[in-house]
């Protein structure tokens, strides 16, 4: 089982500046949250002011209207994203795109080729509907390392994950997690917690203050919420899911990963054999998901990431040859997927949850 972590305090500073922004600052991460109203014609302009020693930012939206990603400009007039390109593209890059969730989350340098930030004020242009409420957050991270990194999660076990067993084997999956992701540079550090969450994970679907109220309470600086529960209701066959690509670290409904425990386990209700090392590869995929990695192909054999280093493979059989291992593969095609590229690895290195 998972030993509880006690993180030591980190000195930070808060205040609210007269323009009703709240502003925030915990170490390498600080954040810059406010609410306004939507524009006549619907739209948010979020304005983004980066400094010398910003490595990485991230911009959450949240409004009724389900927000949608339009542009992305930089200090100097340079459009770095446009919704109307990447809507043609068989690429994906962001998820920011999509508008299917009330929150819309940018992770902005997404790969190593689209930095180092230049310095200014950069500006987010989002969609929505005229007049609707909208809440924003920006947050920033330094990192003067972008090879190394510390992810630190609150396991969230489900209302009635009680059994020292069952717990033992997520120990050992989160073990295998860890494996996996430490020759990468990262390091995952994880806390677990007992909830009262509910274990068909029915949140999944449009979210839920519960999951806005645990990551309150548990989940500051950074921090990421991963629930374990027995299964996902809207989705019964899956081993997991992340709510978005990337997801956010400010405390939302949709601020979760969300893993299924029992699909992984065996006939006899258990994690043994190799079934705490199927949990994890899920846990570091759908965690990867959050962090803004995405599929390298879909199962249409027709859509690919934005990624030079994996194969643009064009068949079932071509992409399991070529991207099989790969820990982010869209399928468990292998016993124990392993494999991450250079590039995946950037796009992990550059979330603001990786400290």
């Amino acid at each position: 089982m998972i030993g509880l972590l006690l993180v030591a305090c980190v000195a930070h500073v808060d205040f609210t500046d007269p323009d009703g922004h709240f502003r925030a600052a915990y170490g390498a991460l600080d954040v810059d949250s406010w609410s306004e109203t939507a524009s006549s014609n619907g739209e948010t302009i979020v304005p983004i002011e980066v400094a010398s020693d910003t490595a990485s930012f991230l911009v959450t939206v949240t409004s009724s209207a389900r927000p949608v990603l339009e542009t992305l400009v930089a200090p100097d007039g340079t459009v770095v994203l446009d919704a109307a390109e990447w809507a043609v593209s068989d690429e994906t890059l962001v998820g920011a795109f999509d508008g299917d969730r009330r929150t819309a989350v940018l992770n902005w340098p997404v790969r190593g080729i689209d930095g180092p930030l230049a310095v200014g004020t950069w500006t987010a242009q989002f969609a929505g509907d005229p007049g609707t409420s909208v809440d924003l957050a920006i947050h920033r991270k330094t990192d003067d390392d972008l090879a190394a990194g510390v992810v630190t999660v609150r396991l969230a076990f489900a209302d009635g994950l009680y059994s020292n067993d069952v717990r033992e084997g997520i120990g050992t999956a989160v073990a295998g997690w860890q494996a996996l992701w430490a020759p990468h540079g990262l390091e995952v550090v994880a806390t677990e917690h007992e909830t009262q969450l509910d274990p068909a994970m029915d949140f999944v679907a449009n979210g839920d203050p519960s999951i806005q109220a645990f990551a309150e309470e548990f989940a500051g600086r950074g921090e990421l919420v991963v629930v374990i529960g027995n299964v996902v209701t809207i989705k019964p066959l899956v081993f997991g899911t992340s709510a978005g690509t990337p997801g956010t670290v400010l405390p939302t409904d949709y601020n979760f990963v969300a893993i299924a425990w029992g699909n992984a386990a065996g006939f006899d209700g258990l994690l043994n054999g190799d079934e705490p090392d199927v949990l994890a590869v899920t846990l570091a995929h759908e965690v990867g998901h959050y962090m803004g990695v995405p599929h390298p192909v879909e199962i249409d054999w027709a859509h690919w990431d934005a990624l030079e280093d994996t194969s643009d493979c064009d068949s079932e059989s071509a992409c399991e040859s070529s991207l099989g291992d790969n820990v982010m593969f869209p399928t468990l095609s292998s016993d124990a997927p392993s494999e991450l590229t250079p590039q995946q690895v950037e796009v992990l290195h550059r979330y603001v949850g990786a400290l």
